[in-house]
């Protein structure tokens, strides 16, 4: 009986004994997963110290860096003290120019280009030279020009300081001690003008500082110092004029002032079709003098760079002065010009019609050829003067012999006439020079403005797109401007009346050759040549050099071959 009962007990502490050890296994596992843990943990923290040690190392050398740096601008700070001590003594005057005389946002931005010239302080150079190109550099961003002053020599002959000066620093030597008419002194009081504005003077107190020295308004260079030329320009122009001066155009034809000089606008086109002024002028006449005045002085103030391409109307002094100046711009004539002539000479209004619709058309010169025979012929004005004239002068206006130069679509004075509607110098009624200088200043504020609406909405906003071939037509979309995309969705509306009607392939692969027709149009057919080597569309009327985009056949092209974008050749960068 004890026996059975002390069994039972066994069993009973047998069964306590094996949950027991059941415990301390799961309690074995656990710890075997915490020492797992815990080694992941230990490789971490390995890790992070090494991380911190790099780190260390890092902003060990930084250190040295900066304390360097602290080093060669400690060496500056005298410097730099004396040249604010310098500049502050100057408060009343700026390079001999009394700035009582200025606006407060002028004297503003005579301060900003003051404190840019003391930042010039902690820039090191190699050489003079160096140094000089550097500060030509700095003059012509901050809208000034600049020349070299006193150079002083060690005993050994070296260069031991150079000074590098603001076109105004110091005092012209005066030749001549009376005022003579018969002389040319407008230049001076040019020179004196340009460098005013070349140090973000505004031109009406540039006008003010003339008014002061002569007298009064009534003696501003037009009683005895004969002022008929003015040049306005300042470094946002030749910022213009550096992107989009390939092609200008200028007219002479209005005189709104009260002294009966005609005002001229160079202008171009801008990247967003838009007409942009690089320079107004006021000549003395319109003579082959006066514009070859304003041609070289137009670019000297541009650095010299000349345009590819003009277009003018038909004035014998402005030709003449194009081929002195600028021989080597292709020259064309304003359509709307010749048709005008057209109609005053020959007043048949259905040949002014047919001539502007040869004007207009593309064709090459031997299509032109065939179309103006037939119809000189139909119209019977083989002999007269003015036809006689226009065939011995067809590459000034026929497009056929003007190709591979481009123009920007100019084809008519409306773009100078929209720049003086802009400028408020329209003939409207009798103006000073000073109104006048006033209204061209208000209108360059609006068409900067517009312009830069322009930019943004290009920039920010997308186009909607107006085909199927989506691919094809998000790419342009992307690069051009909204009115470049305007002009181009035209043409890729029209692709679709054109079809191949024959396609051959050179033995090497590279180029092929398409003969296209136009819908219900098959007796006139159009050669394009595709290089797949350089990507680029050969085609027989230019459109795209003369125009920079590209034409509805090209596009069709372009189509044929699965392209999803435009080769970068063939897209003009303006």
């Amino acid at each position: 009986m004890r026996f059975s009962k002390f069994v039972a007990i066994v069993q009973v502490r047998v069964t306590i004994y094996s949950k027991f050890v059941a415990i301390v296994q799961v309690r074995v596992a656990i710890v075997e997963v915490r020492v797992a843990i815990y080694s992941k943990f230990v490789e971490v923290v390995q890790v992070r110290v090494a991380i911190v040690e790099v780190r260390v190392v890092i902003y060990s050398k930084f250190v040295t860096i900066v304390e360097v740096r602290i080093a060669i601008y400690s060496k500056f700070f005298a410097i730099v003290e004396v040249r604010v001590a310098i500049v502050q003594n100057r408060n009343d005057r700026w390079f001999g120019f009394p700035t009582s005389l200025l606006s407060d946002r002028e004297q503003g931005g005579l301060s900003r280009v003051a404190a840019a010239a003391v930042r010039l302080v902690v820039v090191l150079f190699s050489s003079c030279d160096q140094a000089w190109y550097f500060y030509k550099g700095f003059a012509w961003k901050h809208g000034f020009s600049a020349h070299r002053g006193t150079t002083q020599l060690d005993v050994a002959g070296n260069v031991k300081t150079q000074e590098f000066c603001c076109s105004k620093e110091g005092f012209r030597v005066s030749k001549v001690n009376t005022i003579d008419r018969q002389r040319a002194h407008i230049k001076a009081d040019i020179d004196e003008a340009t460098t005013l504005k070349e140090v973000d003077v505004g031109t009406s107190q540039v006008m003010n500082y003339l008014t002061q020295q002569v007298g009064g308004y009534h003696n501003v260079g037009f009683s005895h110092k004969d002022l008929y030329n003015a040049l306005q320009r300042d470094s946002t122009s030749i910022s213009d004029y550096t992107c989009f001066g390939d092609v200008i155009t200028f007219d002479a034809a209005y005189k709104d002032n009260l002294y009966g000089r005609p005002i001229m606008s160079i202008v171009g086109v801008n990247h967003h079709y838009n007409t942009i002024l690089f320079a107004t002028t006021i000549i003395a006449n319109e003579t082959s003098q006066s514009f070859e005045w304003v041609l070289q002085n137009f670019l000297e103030a541009m650095m010299n760079k000349s345009p590819i391409s003009i277009v003018t109307d038909g004035d014998r002094a402005m030709q003449r002065a194009i081929k002195s100046i600028i021989p080597y711009a292709k020259h064309k004539l304003y359509s709307w010009h010749l048709s005008r002539n057209a109609q005053a000479n020959i007043g048949d209004p259905k040949f002014t019609a047919t001539f502007s619709k040869c004007m207009a058309s593309w064709w090459t010169t031997e299509e032109f050829d065939i179309q103006w025979l037939s119809v000189v012929s139909e119209f019977n004005v083989e002999k007269h003067p003015l036809v006689i004239e226009k065939e011995n002068t067809l590459h000034l206006w026929e497009q056929a012999y003007l190709t591979d130069h481009f123009f920007a679509n100019i084809r008519s004075t409306q773009r100078c006439e929209s720049m003086n509607a802009s400028l408020a110098i329209a003939p409207k009624h009798n103006k000073t020079y000073l109104d006048v200088v006033r209204s061209i200043e208000d209108g360059i504020s609006r068409i900067r403005m517009n312009e830069l609406k322009a930019d943004y909405l290009s920039s920010q906003t997308k186009p909607f797109q107006i085909t199927k071939l989506v691919d094809l037509e998000s790419h342009p979309a992307e690069i051009y401007t909204r009115e470049s995309f305007r002009a181009f969705q035209d043409e890729l509306k029209r692709e679709t009346l054109y079809r191949i009607q024959e396609e051959n392939q050179s033995l090497s692969d590279e180029f092929q050759n398409y003969i296209l027709t136009k819908y219900k149009e098959k007796n006139r057919t159009f050669e394009i040549s595709f290089d797949s080597r350089t990507e680029t569309l050969n085609y027989s009327y230019k459109k795209f050099e003369i125009v920079g985009l590209l034409c509805r056949h090209q596009l069709h092209i372009l189509k044929h071959l699965d392209y999803t974008y435009l080769p970068g050749t063939l897209i003009q960068s303006r």
